[in-house]
């Protein structure tokens, strides 16, 4: 699961889909949950991670999941720390995320994140 901070002007409000200004690479067969490692959630973007935990793990809070950004970067701890408290029990944390990933020789795939459905 990466977690990295979008950059750009961020989530549509009419779809949902992230406006990006810099392309993204993460682990192939991962998905991308923009910001929800960042300081304090938004009653949005708490569902957000909430609601695609709960798709990633098939609602199974015993499933592995392994969580990272990139080295150097305090936002996947942030998010497995959240995943945590909200009964997530094998969430891994992979510090050094997709800059350790590419410098081993693994290849990344071009992605864009979840798009982000505003709650009412």
């Amino acid at each position: 699961l990466d977690v990295m901070a979008h950059t750009g002007a961020g989530p549509s409000p009419i779809d949902g889909h992230w406006q990006l200004s810099e392309k993204r690479k993460n682990i192939p067969g991962s998905m991308w949950l923009a910001d929800v490692g960042t300081g304090t959630l938004s009653k949005d973007m708490t569902h957000y991670f909430k609601s695609n935990l709960q798709k990633l793990s098939g609602n199974n809070k015993q499933k592995t999941i392994i969580i990272y950004c990139t080295a150097d970067c305090w936002m996947a701890w942030n998010a497995v720390q959240r995943a945590a408290n909200w009964g997530y029990k094998n969430i891994l944390w992979f510090p050094e995320g997709t800059d350790d990933w590419q410098q081993a020789g693994y290849p990344l795939k071009k992605t864009t994140p979840v798009p982000l459905k505003i709650t009412d």
